[in-house]
């Protein structure tokens, strides 16, 4: 091989090892976005019940029910419960996420080629 041809090769690893090492760092860091969603719905969720329990009794007057609803509106919406991802246990992914596994489907398939899960076959007809 020629000294341009082995520059190449070396070239095209190079840049394939900053693809893998941008996309791991993307992945972690949705990953720790989520994990700043899921704390900050641990800490504001019993408020948020109370104060929608508030707004949907119309015992209440329109006026308590309208405050509920502009205190409702002053916690951070990271802290909502639609705001919050499934994703796979192993990898992270946020996509493809099997909720009885709670793995992706990428996963799901390699293990249950390598006989990991119990009970799982492959198809056969």
């Amino acid at each position: 091989m020629s000294s341009a041809e082995s520059s190449l090769c070396e070239s095209e690893s190079a840049k394939l090892i900053i693809s893998t090492q941008n996309t791991l760092s993307i992945m972690t860091q949705s990953i720790g976005r989520d994990q700043a969603r899921r704390n900050s719905y641990a800490r504001h969720e019993s408020k948020r019940l109370i104060l929608k329990s508030m707004i949907s009794d119309l015992h209440l007057s329109k006026r308590t029910r309208a405050h509920c609803v502009q205190m409702l509106n002053l916690l951070p919406r990271a802290s909502s419960v639609v705001r919050l991802r499934r994703r796979c246990l192993q990898t992270g992914r946020g996509r493809g996420t099997l909720r009885v596994f709670q793995i992706s489907r990428i996963c799901l398939r390699e293990l249950a080629h390598q006989g990991l899960l119990p009970g799982v076959t492959k198809a056969s007809w």
